[in-house]
């Protein structure tokens, strides 16, 4: 860190000086929750998990208002692939496989498998893969997503923070570990827009208080916990029509398109883009209670 003679930051820089591995772990567990079976939180979001290629637009990918949203961005062509809105067509669960065939509005094939290891009542190790077809040749996002208790609002995490980082926009960060709110990672832009991810993350956890939801990433991988879910930013106009759910909408995501600066400058440069092909991503879920 380099202050100036009146004690204020002009410059800092950040390296790993020593990586053993434990910097990355997350701490450890007090006592686990639940004896019988799968924990009952694990198995709601096992069955609700689902995959997912959209985030809500930010004004860099088009406009969503006026004659020029009907070309300006790439916005555009993910509504025209019907991205947004994909079907599922096929869904076959072999032991702790599943395996999806999702649709757009062109009939194009997005292929995802889960595959879940019960490692014990209360963790859960998920392996995930998903095939992006070629004519899909610039999307969002290439993740997983499931919903939570709205209660569950304390946000811990390590990676790349405090405030919302993106592939392109990370420059400005600092790897650690951060602690916040659910509720805090609202950006009231003035047309709702996608926010509040987090690039390189180790590993975070949600509580509610009494138990604890921690998420651990095989590699770094990028998040999201919000109140304010993908569908109704995408459909709100204004701050006006958008308010915080009842649940947290958690993203899991193997990648992240960069956001540009398309309003005002170039697009995202290609390298922060998200292309076709085979992901391959793999996360652990665990429940652990609140120290007493």
């Amino acid at each position: 860190i380099v202050v100036n003679e009146d004690d204020q930051v002009v410059a800092w820089d950040q390296v790993v000086l020593v990586r053993n591995g434990d910097e990355l772990a997350p701490p450890s567990s007090t006592e686990t929750v639940g004896t019988q079976g799968l924990n009952p939180l694990l198995a709601a979001i096992v069955d609700g998990l689902r995959p997912t290629i959209w985030r809500a637009p930010v004004d860099n990918d088009g406009v969503a208002q006026g004659w020029m949203s009907e070309i300006s961005g790439v916005r555009p062509r993910w509504l025209a692939w019907g991205i947004d809105q994909l079907r599922v067509v096929e869904d076959e669960t072999d032991g702790n496989t599943r395996r999806r065939v999702l649709h757009g509005a062109n009939d194009e094939r997005l292929v995802h498998h889960v595959e879940l290891v019960v490692e014990s009542p209360t963790r859960v190790h998920v392996r995930e893969t998903m095939e992006v077809p070629a004519a899909w040749d610039d999307i969002p996002r290439v993740g997983s997503t499931f919903e939570l208790d709205g209660r569950f609002q304390q946000l811990e995490w390590y990676g790349l923070g405090p405030d919302e980082t993106y592939p392109d926009r990370r420059a400005g960060s600092v790897l650690g570990h951060w602690k916040s709110t659910v509720a805090d990672q609202w950006h009231a832009y003035v047309v709702p827009q996608e926010h509040g991810h987090h690039h390189e993350t180790r590993w975070f956890s949600l509580s509610n208080g009494g138990a604890t939801l921690r998420i651990s990433c095989d590699g770094n991988l990028g998040f999201a916990a919000r109140n304010h879910h993908d569908d109704a930013l995408t459909a709100a106009p204004t701050l006006a029509e958008v308010q915080p759910a009842e649940t947290v909408e958690v993203h899991v995501d193997a990648g992240m398109r960069g956001l540009g600066t398309g309003a005002c400058g170039p697009d995202a440069a290609p390298e922060f883009r998200i292309g076709p092909g085979r992901y391959e991503w793999s996360w652990s879920m665990e429940v652990v209670a609140a120290a007493p």
